[in-house]
């Protein structure tokens, strides 16, 4: 090492110029001929020479280390007349001696710091994680405000006594969303201004409310402006207008800058610190020029500008927000003496959250600055529910782990473990049971193509029944046929039945077998494994090809209000379309139930109960509305009409929704369409009946009308007839004899998100081989055990985990590159085993759910208590493992009766007798499909169906019976 150090010091001193020579040779600096400082000896080190050195700066090394190096090896080789060696501490060059020691440790501490802060996973400053977390956009660093229902007061008397008259017959009182709900100490806030319109009555006055949705509100989920109103009567007789409102849990503070600085306006930042956690900001720009404020839009720092005014941001700690404007003269920039107003919107986040509360404590403070009306107003109201969805926001750690996952699959998915990755976090996240494992089945210059096997469990983490499996279907197994378009229809919930072909397995329709059928005699079979298939199956023969679909449907779509400039005082508010149809079960029609709310009391009620002189014609609609047990009078002043579009947005259909009820809360309509499920080559569904005619409003007289099966778009209309049939504005809708008087209320439109699927796509299948006219052999197929699916509520629950996953695919298929696919298939969980073997044997296990049975002894007097808490720990252990390609599953009765005795100490022998039909001597199990056979690529994975190895089900008479058996011994 002083042989390194030398040389530097040395090639340092050769290339130095005698221009340094020391002129005051008294001067205690001067020793020998030259005196030299840190940039002069770095401006003549090579590069090589320097790296060398600075590798010998340990991290760790100390100023004080470097200082005792260059006095005590390196100034002794150039002065050799130095009486103390402590005089280096003092002078010039005890100064030097400090800078140079100061400078190269503040220098390796640079680049070491410089090079950890490059990298995601070892950046330590909150300023370089924040940052990192920006290039993969992960604007998430916000905290997430509790929200909750609250029903607020307000003395009907002053409201009328304070409100704005209007030329349309009204009047209108506003209120401020700036007033503060005190609720347990906590402070909760209104999204928006308010505003309650009234009207004078035959009775006395009718109100209506909305909320003022002049602004953008990041933290508002809401997407109708009009609030649930009421009239309240007190323990005094005084009326109170009610209005069921949203509050979140969020305090705001507002600043004022104006751009007076000197600087150069197009280089302003601006910073502000908050306390609490950050829920959202909004600023307002105002140009010297103008009169009014503009809200600007919004951009994460470094990311795209906006044509729109706007500005950046950034967070560069935890408590301080940083806002910047673009250096690009042809985007927006602050004018100078312009005036920016900043409302900052913190949280306590999680602390906001509570269950119910029943406390007494609320305090509504009104503020007057903005609406001089809402004065001397006093405001009530109490809590409804709970307060929740509050979140606190992500803490560095956490970011900083988001930001190294999108920086391994830079946010794209190119491999199996990626996917396994996105998939294991988000089941995680969304609290599902069920299970994804990909493999990866063709990868060529054409396609890439992902397997994803789906493992299923119930709610009692039983491992559902299935199977993936060839399938052959023939002539006589289609429903419906269209010669036309050489496409044949097989509906879903078809029994299918395995056949053991030696070379070639498969499963085949049981004609003779469907829903009703008696399943349980094929229970505890090692030969007749029974499936049903839970798709329908659209088969076409010129060309060939095969699709797959659910169609067993239970949705509940949001919708989104539309403003349509309606005049009408009444408004009625909806909140989602529900669209349901059990295909499973039989059913050819799908049930559209739409819910309504009316923002006010009616003028003249949509319904009216029979009574025993209650008049009944044959032109009247009845219905039993289950919520009271009554039968009621549909008065038909009150319509909800559904429009479906086409799939270029053109105009479909109607379907005319009848009132089948009523509760509390809303008006529920419902209306049907019939189907034959034919699908057409552009996925269009042929609906048969309930469909009506956009241009005359009549019921289609054709025999079937094309719709779009998935992504359709639905409309909803909502019209009333006023008493006086009154219509506040005339409407294509009046053109039609039977809405002729209506007003037109609302509009809502499905949710861009959510759009309607009354078939879900699985996977168009591609032919194996044909075998006659009309014998298909379908590879790959996902069954199902057929007396599952009849068990109560298992095919519900099946249905909505299949929808979660297909839903959590669709989510990945927008992350893969273009010529990426997944094709959804399920473990084998139920049926002939092909991957795990008898240990030291070449053949399989007969079934892959096993049966087991034991003999048991026990040191306790009545060993019956405990013997069902061993079977539950047997099956968790034998189903417990996880789901991987590069695992090595295995079953070892040894392994399960060890891991019984430490659990259960009064165990004291434990012995497996059988394992499905075969004696004691079978004790072991293992799978071909394991890490050494993969990665010496001894196994294909691209035809292997992968098997989970699981405790048999018994299902007889509805019931579920694990099939473990301890005898005890005595």
């Amino acid at each position: 090492m002083s042989g390194l150090r030398f040389q530097v010091v040395s090639e340092a001193f050769k290339k130095m110029p005698l221009a340094v020579e020391s002129p005051e040779k008294s001067t205690p600096a001067y020793y020998g001929k030259y005196v030299f400082g840190k940039e002069q000896m770095l401006k003549y080190l090579s590069k090589d020479t320097l790296k060398k050195f600075m590798a010998v700066v340990k991290n760790g090394t100390s100023r004080y280390d470097i200082k005792e190096w260059l006095m005590t090896e390196v100034a002794p080789r150039y002065f050799d007349k130095i009486p103390n060696l402590s005089d280096l501490n003092v002078g010039l060059f005890g100064y030097i001696n400090d800078v140079l020691a100061e400078t190269t440790r503040d220098n390796y501490f640079a680049i070491s710091t410089l090079y950890k802060e490059i990298f995601p996973q070892l950046a330590e400053l909150p300023e370089s994680i924040y940052n990192h977390a920006l290039i993969y956009q992960l604007s998430n660093t916000f905290a997430v405000p509790a929200k909750c229902y609250f029903t607020m007061l307000i003395a009907e008397e002053s409201v009328i006594n304070n409100s704005t008259a209007t030329s349309q017959g009204y009047s209108y009182f506003d209120i401020d969303s700036g007033m503060s709900f005190m609720i347990d100490g906590k402070n909760f806030m209104l999204d928006y201004d308010i505003r309650i319109s009234s009207k004078k009555t035959a009775t006395g006055y009718s109100h209506t409310a909305q909320y003022k949705i002049d602004r953008d509100n990041p933290l508002s989920d809401l997407y109708n402006p009009y609030i649930l109103s009421g009239i309240y009567l007190g323990d005094n007789r005084k009326r109170y207008i009610s209005l069921q409102v949203v509050l979140h849990q969020v305090s705001k503070k507002q600043l004022e800058n104006i751009m007076t600085s000197n600087d150069y306006i197009n280089a302003v930042t601006l910073e502000y610190a908050f306390t609490n956690q950050l829920a959202n900001f909004e600023i307002f720009y105002k140009s010297p020029s103008s009169t009014s404020y503009v809200q600007l839009k919004k951009q994460l720092e470094n990311t795209a500008k906006l044509e729109d005014p706007f500005c950046f941001y950034s967070l560069s700690n935890d408590q301080t927000l940083k806002i910047t404007f673009s250096n690009d003269e042809h985007y927006f920039q602050p004018e100078y003496n312009s005036d920016l107003i900043i409302e900052l919107y913190t949280t306590l986040g999680a602390d906001g959250n509570f269950e119910e509360y029943d406390g007494s404590t609320i305090q509504v403070i009104g503020k007057y600055d903005k609406y001089s009306s809402n004065r001397g107003i006093v405001f009530m109201g109490n809590v409804l529910g709970s307060a929740e969805n509050g979140s606190d926001r992500m803490t560095l750690e956490e970011l900083q782990n988001e930001t190294i996952k999108s920086y391994s699959t830079v946010k794209s998915f190119t491999t199996p473990n990626d996917l396994n990755l996105y998939f294991n976090e988000v089941m995680t996240k969304a609290n599902e049971k069920t299970k994804v494992a990909f493999m990866k089945k063709r990868d060529d210059a054409y396609e890439r193509l992902y397997n994803a096997f789906v493992l299923f469990k119930d709610q009692n983490e039983n491992i559902v029944p299935t199977n993936t499996l060839d399938v052959i279907v023939k002539s006589t197994d289609v429903d419906y046929n269209l010669v036309q378009t050489s496409r044949n229809v097989i509906k879903a919930g078809k029994i299918y039945q395995y056949i053991d072909d030696a070379e070639e397995p498969y499963a085949k329709v049981r004609s003779d077998l469907d829903n009703r059928s008696d399943l349980d005699v094929f229970e505890n079979s090692s030969t007749d494994f029974i499936y049903m298939n839970p798709f329908l199956m659209i088969l076409g023969t010129n060309p060939l090809s095969a699709g797959f679909y659910i169609n067993t449907i239970s949705s509940s779509s949001p919708v989104d209000y539309i403003d349509i400039g309606s005049e009408s005082f009444y408004q009625f508010i909806v909140d989602t379309i529900e669209i349901s149809r059990n295909a499973l079960g039989g059913d050819d029609e799908y049930e559209f139930t739409v819910k309504m709310n009316p923002s006010s009391e009616l003028e003249e009620e949509a319904f009216q109960m029979i009574e025993e002189d209650t008049k009944i014609t044959d032109d009247m609609h009845i219905f039993y509305n289950e919520y009271d047990g009554y039968s009621y009078i549909d008065n038909k002043n009150l319509r909800v009409v559904l429009e479906i579009m086409g799939t270029k947005d053109e105009r479909k259909a109607f379907v005319l929704l009848q009132l089948e009820g009523f509760n509390e809360e809303y008006y529920i309509y419902k209306g049907k369409i019939r189907t034959n499920d034919y699908l057409s080559v552009n996925q269009e569904l042929q609906i048969t009946y309930g469909l009506r005619d956009p241009e005359t409003f009549e019921e289609y007289d054709v025999e079937t009308v094309l719709i779009p099966s998935t992504d359709c778009n639905i409309n909803i209309y909502v019209l009333y007839e006023y008493p006086d049939l009154t219509v506040s504005k005339k409407t294509e809708f009046n053109n039609f004899d039977l809405l002729a008087n209506h007003t037109l209320t609302n509009k809502y439109k499905i949710d861009n998100a959510a759009l309607a699927n009354f078939v879900i796509p699985v996977k168009e299948y591609v032919m194996k081989e044909s075998e006659g006219k009309y014998t298909f052999r379908l590879e790959a197929v996902p069954l199902i055990k057929a007396n599952y699916m009849r068990l109560s509520g298992m095919r519900e629950n099946f249905l909505k985990s299949f929808n979660n996953v297909y839903k959590y695919l669709e989510v990945a298929m927008n992350q893969l590159p273009n010529n990426f696919n997944i094709d959804i298939k399920f473990f084998n969980t139920y049926g002939v085993s092909k991957h795990y073997f008898l240990v030291n044997s070449e053949e399989h296990i007969d079934k892959i759910n096993v049966s087991l049975e034991y003999n048991a002894k026990f040191n306790i007097v009545d060993p019956e208590l405990i013997v069902e808490d061993i079977k539950a720990f047997i099956k968790k252990k034998i189903e417990s493992e996880e789901i991987s390609l590069v695992a090595s599953p295995s079953f070892y009765s040894s392994a399960i009766s060890a891991a019984c005795f430490e659990q259960f100490p009064n165990l004291i022998f434990l012995d497996l007798i059988k394992i499905n039909l075969y004696g004691n001597e079978v004790q072991s199990l293992e799978s071909d499909v394991n890490e050494n056979n993969i990665i010496q690529e001894l196994i294909s994975t691209d035809n292997i169906i992968p098997e989970y190895l699981n405790i048999d089900q018994l299902i007889k008479n509805g019931e579920i019976t694990n099939q473990i058996v301890i005898n005890v011994l005595s």
